[in-house]
């Protein structure tokens, strides 16, 4: 069975786009999904396991690079939890990417074909993509999901993983408060230095629980101060 895989992220009406994201699945054996960010450049990612135990965690290569080999697992492994109680019968939300009306701060460049585009949320709102984990004991339909009328949810894309659970990415925008941030100081790693915090481009994410035992994450444009005043 080949690779299984969808991309997407979202553009405003100026040509600025976020960050783009990956969901993936290869294997004929084994039917482990993974997502990931194009922006960290396949440093960091989320592996939803077929076990069950899922995290969010750098990559073995990145750990080797930054810390060698003896790197503590503490350092690698960002956060554990299990696969969450299904929210209807045989589905699950397996995890939700959030880009707030902002995330758009990038010039588009070419156009890629596989690459899904959803037009950025209105002021004061965000689209929210939901991943959704079928089991395989329920049937596929690519016209039909769980929450598409509830949740109010248009489709991105869908497929069927080896061992016969669906998955489908779907969308929607929802009202949405930016998070006030305190102040922090930033970690930089191998390669990086203050002037990379200039960058225009420079992209946060953060990482939130929700009550349905499901992770959120969420893409968004930063701009950093020193003692209130921007280093740029």
């Amino acid at each position: 069975m080949g690779r299984r895989e969808l991309r997407f992220g979202v553009v405003d009406s100026e040509g600025r786009r976020s960050s783009s994201w990956k969901l993936w699945a290869q294997g004929a054996k084994k039917s482990d999904l993974y997502l990931s960010c194009r922006a960290w450049g396949g440093s960091f990612k989320v592996s939803f396991h077929e076990s069950g135990a899922w995290h969010v965690a750098f990559t073995k290569e990145f750990i080797k690079k930054e810390h060698g080999y003896w790197a503590p697992s503490s350092a690698r492994f960002k956060d554990r939890w299990t696969r969450p109680e299904d929210f209807t019968p045989g589905y699950a939300i397996a995890f939700r990417i959030v880009f707030p009306w902002g995330s758009p701060s990038v010039s588009l460049e070419e156009p890629e074909p596989d690459l899904i585009w959803v037009p950025a949320a209105p002021e004061g709102h965000a689209v929210e993509f939901v991943v959704l984990i079928g089991r395989s004991i329920v049937s596929f339909d690519e016209k039909e999901w769980p929450g598409k009328d509830t949740m109010a949810t248009e489709l991105l894309g869908s497929f069927v993983l080896a061992n016969g659970e669906p998955i489908w990415v779907v969308h929607h925008i929802i009202p949405f408060e930016l998070p006030k941030l305190g102040p922090g100081a930033p970690h930089l790693f191998s390669g990086a230095t203050e002037q990379s915090l200039q960058s225009p481009g420079l992209r946060a994410t953060f990482a939130c629980d929700c009550s349905d035992g499901s992770k959120m994450f969420v893409d968004m444009p930063v701009r950093v101060t020193r003692n209130e005043q921007p280093l740029a």
